[in-house]
Parts: structure tokens; sequence; C-alpha cells
């Protein structure tokens, strides 16, 4: 059975530990998805493209908050 909860909840954790290595803290902007979208090239950054679009600051603001 898919649990979209928990598949979230991992995307997140992928997302959150990228962004720790790349600029060295959380302090993600409430804005900030992860890059790679539609108009964002994904290039060298380090972001694979199952992440590409990842509102990474809401879901940090959310964990935070809960």
């Amino acid at each position: 059975m898919v649990n979209p909860e928990h598949e979230h909840w991992r995307r997140g954790i992928e997302a959150a530990s990228i962004y720790v290595r790349e600029h060295g803290d959380l302090k993600v902007p409430f804005t900030y998805r992860v890059p790679g979208g539609q108009d964002q090239a994904v290039g060298g950054e380090g972001w694979p493209a199952s992440l590409a679009g990842f509102p990474l600051g809401q879901w940090i603001a959310d964990a935070r908050r809960f």
C-alpha cells in the first residue's frame, strides 16, 4: 500500500539532507523550492530529478511547527 504522507516525509528528509550539505545549515527560506523544475536546470547542483520543485521551505516550516 502506498502512503503519500510517508513518501512526502521521505522526500523532505532527502531534500533537507542535500540542502545542509550544500549550504551548511537548515535556514531555508519559506518560498524555497528544490531546483530543477520546468524553468530551472538541475545541472551539477546535486539535486536528483525526483525532488525537482519540492517545496522544501514550506516542508521545513511545517516540520518545525509539528
